[in-house]
């Protein structure tokens, strides 16, 4: 769970907030305010699907189930991303990815912890977070390593990611 919430982070922070912003300003025009609007459209999609979380209902459902098909929505949304042409479609594609992440995210947290007897689970959520982390170090890191012209390869980069995440879905017990 603490890898699936990596890859979800590394995807985040590598399309959602490094490279989401150059293809808005270098292919789309962006100004600073588009820019901005930009970034709390992603911050903004956590509200929703934070409440969508955890709520009785998705406690109800099946939560592998709910954080497979928010992993295929990042997924695609991260490969969409390229071909989107215009500001008003860039932020309904952030907010699609920031409302899946943000779905997700919840799920693996409380998955991370609820197996674990209760004298463990500060630990438990130390590691966690320590996983997740390194998401948010390498997703930026990489997406500035392939650089330049190359948003395409970015994105898709992050839908792959994210990918490999759904098939662990399947791993988990």
């Amino acid at each position: 769970v603490s890898l699936i919430a990596a890859l979800v982070q590394f995807a985040a922070f590598g399309a959602g907030t490094t490279f989401a912003p150059l293809l808005a300003e270098q292919k789309l025009g962006a100004n600073d305010t588009q820019l901005g609007i930009l970034a709390a459209v992603m911050a903004g999609s956590g509200i929703p699907a934070t409440l969508l979380a955890g709520a009785k209902r998705i406690r109800q459902w099946n939560a592998r189930g709910v954080m497979l098909a928010g992993l295929l929505v990042n997924a695609a949304s991260c490969a969409v991303f390229p071909f989107v042409r215009s500001l008003s479609a860039l932020y309904l594609i952030q907010f699609i990815s920031g409302f899946a992440r943000n779905l997700i995210f919840p799920i693996c947290m409380n998955m991370s912890i609820e197996d674990v007897d209760d004298a463990k689970k500060g630990s438990a959520m130390g590691f966690f977070q320590a996983i997740y982390s390194l998401g948010i170090f390498f997703g930026p890191l990489a997406m500035g390593n392939i650089g330049g012209d190359a948003l395409t390869g970015g994105f898709l980069l992050s839908a792959v990611i994210v990918l490999a995440g759904a098939a662990l879905v399947f791993l988990l017990p």
